[in-house]
């Protein structure tokens, strides 16, 4: 702290902060000056101002830029809002202090202040050459009256405070413009401040100083306060989230407030655990993504990220996890994975489950073979469909009852309902419906023979016992939009179906007090550039990601979305109105508990505001556009919004590769 005090707008301590002193001792050499000189060196090196600090007339030129002093001289006596304090002493990058003294009210000082005062106010009624002057006059007068009545009547104590503003920016352009930016703001809370000149060494070294010793150097007397009046405002409150089992994300950007989150905390207002990143290229957002999933990893939770790049290998590989090319999982489309739960029990739903599955493979079917869901073939895809896996399980003998628990190799593949539609085909006289069978014919050539290494083969990767698993789905990228949605689905689906197996089991671990809360295994499922498959317009996914998302939390399941910018979600607005794409997507959003926001362009707000509404206020809004590299907005629905920058260590930036 004392270091940054004399290195405003510097870097902080570089390596280790030296923490011996005369409790925890030091070394013989070290102990040896201190007593001969009367100091520490090692300490003083590490405190020191870095570029030296020069006085001026209303400056101080730093090694850094330009330090300016903003002393509050007159504040609102009466009607202030509650918690004005936040509107003057919480800018971003601005040290703020405020010194406090008793004032007797039984000393003769004090009496001739009050009586002065009250003359001054009076002369100016008096004096006043027109209305308008006359009436602000008067009613300066009757705030001031109002005041000595309450002191002489009241037993509230009295207090005298001095209130600084530390401004520091590297140019004298940048300092200027931050001083009237704050002038302006606090002018609005009846706050006003000035520069003393020929006082800036004086008003920079009561940053160390308690009140008592800077009196001696600082003549003018501070302002006074009912105490009720400063203890609602609130001056000196920080933004500060500690949550128990919290991972350090970082610090505010207003105070010297700390962001310790566990996204899986639950509380009256936190009730869900799901999240969405939001930032433009190197912003910070997807490094802060995998700063928490490593994080997961650490306290024992799972994690599956599907990332559009290999740069989260080398930390999946480092703790213990898996990464893949998003072509080598071998997940069976066909296959019925459990997806549905009974909402009291927690249990999968075996004949809901498989009909979800039947809407699944249609789903990837569709995007896989590039066939619009729009079209009429569609319903005859399904009728097939139905018709077909009736018969194989009444061919394999396998019951509806437990479809879910079978072992990979008795689901079908494309190939076989390809050769059952094929055979169907055949014995269809309707042109039309012939059509339409040839139609979904080709589709099913185009995945079983183009893409027959992806979506026809049975089921054999099992991540159940994985804890991390990073897929890079850049290839899939390369090679066809439609092949890289239909193959994110299909692993989506697992990845679903395996948390909620995972869920299950510590559902019913600890609701029979055989673990605790905090003991609970988690499951994150993290999409990177989530608006790839919005672009897909595929509206069951997006249901299916909707419903996953609200069920999940019941058996300890997240869903987290990495996007760029917001507006690439809204595909279909059209003159400010929402088509079905967008309405789902703003579900979506709703429903996320952490919503880290990092820069965005002027032309996201109105998006922002239809996402997230009055959850954050336009200040915050605005404020979001001048974010920088690795500062974000976080919102926690329904509880509070914070600015911070994210500080993660050295070697994770280095680890995580791709963001900063």
């Amino acid at each position: 702290m004392i270091h940054r005090l004399f290195n405003m707008g510097g870097s902080p301590i570089h390596g280790e902060p030296y923490t011996d002193s005369d409790e925890t001792g030091r070394s013989p050499e070290i102990e040896a000056f201190v007593k001969k000189y009367g100091y520490d060196p090692i300490f003083i090196s590490q405190i020191q101002p870095a570029g030296n600090i020069t006085p001026k007339s209303d400056v101080i030129q730093t090694g850094g830029g330009y330090l300016k002093v903003l002393h509050i001289y007159q504040y609102k006596r009466m009607n202030n809002r509650r918690f004005w304090g936040d509107s003057v002493f919480k800018f971003s990058n601005v040290v703020s202090t405020i010194d406090i003294k008793t004032i007797d009210k039984n000393s003769v000082l004090f009496e001739t202040s009050l009586n002065r005062s009250l003359s001054e106010f009076a002369d100016r009624v008096e004096t006043s050459r027109d209305a308008i002057s006359r009436k602000k006059a008067i009613k300066d007068y009757q705030s001031l009256d109002a005041v000595v009545s309450d002191i002489i009547d009241n037993d509230e104590e009295i207090k005298e405070i001095r209130g600084r503003l530390y401004i520091h920016e590297p140019t004298m352009e940048a300092l200027i413009d931050k001083e009237t930016y704050i002038k302006r703001r606090i002018k609005k809370a009846g706050v006003h401040v000035t520069t003393y000149l020929e006082e800036t060494k004086e008003e920079y070294l009561s940053l160390f100083l308690p009140y008592e010793q800077q009196t001696p150097t600082f003549k003018r007397k501070g302002q006074e306060i009912h105490t009720f009046s400063l203890a609602h405002s609130y001056p000196l409150n920080m933004v500060n989230l500690v949550d128990p089992t919290g991972l350090y994300l970082g610090y505010t950007l207003t105070g010297n407030g700390i962001v310790c989150l566990d996204l899986f905390h639950k509380d009256k207002f936190r009730k869900s655990y799901s999240s969405v990143y939001i930032g433009g290229q190197g912003s910070g957002k997807s490094a802060l993504a995998k700063f928490v999933a490593k994080h997961n990893r650490i306290m024992g939770n799972t994690t599956y990220m599907l990332m559009v790049s290999d740069e989260a290998e080398e930390m999946a590989t480092q703790y213990g996890g898996k990464s893949l090319d998003a072509r080598s999982p071998k997940i069976n489309p066909m296959q019925i994975y459990a997806t549905d739960i009974d909402s009291k029990t927690g249990d999968t739903l075996e004949k809901e489950s498989y009909h979800t599955n039947l809407s699944k493979i249609k789903a990837i079917y569709i995007l896989a073979s590039g066939l619009s869901d729009a079209s009429t073939t569609e319903n005859t895809f399904d009728n097939y469909l139905s018709k077909f896996y009736s018969r194989w399980l009444k061919e394999k003998n396998l019951s509806l009852n437990k479809i879910t628990q079978y072992a990979p190799e008795e689901y079908p593949l494309f190939e076989h309902l390809r050769d059952y539609i094929k055979v169907e085909q055949e014995k269809v006289e309707e042109e039309f419906l012939r059509k339409e069978l040839y139609d979904i014919l080709s589709g099913l050539n185009k995945i079983v023979e183009s893409n027959g290494e992806i979506f026809n083969c049975y089921t054999e990767n099992n991540f159940e016992m994985d804890k991390l698993v990073a897929i890079d789905s850049e290839s899939l990228l390369a090679k066809d939009s439609n092949v890289y949605n239909a193959q994110t689905f299909n692993m989506l689906n697992m990845f679903y179906s395996l948390g909620l197996k995972r869920g299950q089991r510590e559902k019913y671990l600890y609701e029979t007090g055989q673990k605790k809360f905090e003991e609970i295994e988690f499951t994150t499922i993290l999409i990177d550039e989530f608006h790839n498959l919005v672009r897909n317009q595929n509206k069951f996914v997006l249901k299916q990601l909707d419903k996953w998302n609200r069920e999940g939390r019941k058996v300890f399941n997240a869903i987290s979305f990495i996007i760029h910018d917001i507006n690439d979600c809204f595909i279909d607005m059209n003159d400010g109105q929402m088509g079905e794409i967008s309405k789902a997507v703003v579900n979506l959003f709703k429903l996320t508990t952490y919503r880290f926001i990092f820069e965005q362009d002027t032309s996201s707000l109105d998006q922002l505001r239809l996402v997230f509404g009055s959850q954050i206020s336009e200040t915050d809004l605005n404020n979001i556009t001048k974010l920088e590299t690795g500062e974000t907005h976080l919102n926690i629905k329904g509880l509070t919004n914070i600015q911070l920058k994210v500080d993660l260590p050295k070697k994770d930036i280095d680890l995580f590769r791709g963001g900063a």
